[in-house]
């Protein structure tokens, strides 16, 4: 191997990560890929950034229909929720408040699949990056 190849690592490995990591991670994934980082990092990493988005954006769906059934809707515009002067949102009581409250918390605890390649941490020597967005990235960084 030449020097500064790199020994090739498995590609669009299965890895099993908590919701709510995958929330997480997205701060610190699009400050990794502000910086200077060499082709193949910046490519796994966009690449699990897309799937990343695909995921939240399919929790994002779910979170708004799940508001829709349980906070009261909004008078001039009814595909709204009702909102506070403070911008809460105003559930139809405290029964759906909690119920609400409980059906998120468990899909925080849900675990994704998602087809990811690992990147290596030595890769990422040069990036300067926080160690709160680094521990909310140990998911994809293998040593």
């Amino acid at each position: 191997m030449s020097k500064g190849a790199r020994k090739p690592m498995p590609t669009n490995a299965k890895i099993t990560v908590k919701l709510a990591n995958l929330l997480e991670a997205v701060g610190p994934l699009q400050t990794v890929m502000g910086q200077k980082i060499d082709a193949v990092t910046a490519f796994r990493i966009k690449k699990t950034l897309r799937v990343v988005d695909n995921t939240i954006e399919d929790y994002q769906e779910t979170r708004q229909k799940k508001l829709k059934e349980f906070c009261k809707p909004d008078k001039k515009r009814p595909e709204k929720v009702m909102q506070d002067k403070v911008g809460n949102v105003v559930f139809l009581n405290d029964d759906a408040k909690n119920q609400f409250s409980d059906e998120m918390e468990a899909l925080m605890k849900e675990e994704q699949i998602i087809k990811a390649d690992h990147v290596k941490l030595a890769d990422l020597e040069e990036v300067s990056i926080s160690p709160n967005d680094m521990l909310a990235l140990d998911w994809l960084i293998v040593e």
